[in-house]
């Protein structure tokens, strides 16, 4: 316990050490933690794009899909009622 008070004190004293201890904090408290939410906000923006990405390219051609059936049904019937008549 006494060299956690003596090296409080040898900051106190010492004006390098107070500048160190700033600039540490500054370090370790601020910049990285806000370095480390930016590069997680940006991949999780990146991930959401490519999700959307990927949820217009199956539902497009999903919808696709469905037209080209229902044009062939329509196309089927045609022709059937063509054929009775």
């Amino acid at each position: 316990m006494e060299t956690v008070y003596y090296w409080l004190c040898m900051l106190q004293e010492h004006k390098r050490g107070e500048t160190v201890y700033y600039w540490l904090y500054f370090l370790l408290g601020i910049l990285i933690p806000l370095i480390m939410l930016a590069f997680c906000n940006a991949m999780l923006i990146r991930a959401l794009r490519e999700s959307m990405l990927m949820r217009q390219l199956h539902t497009a051609t999903s919808s696709r899909s469905v037209a080209c059936v229902c044009l062939r049904v329509r196309a089927c019937v045609r022709v059937c009622s063509c054929v009775c008549v």
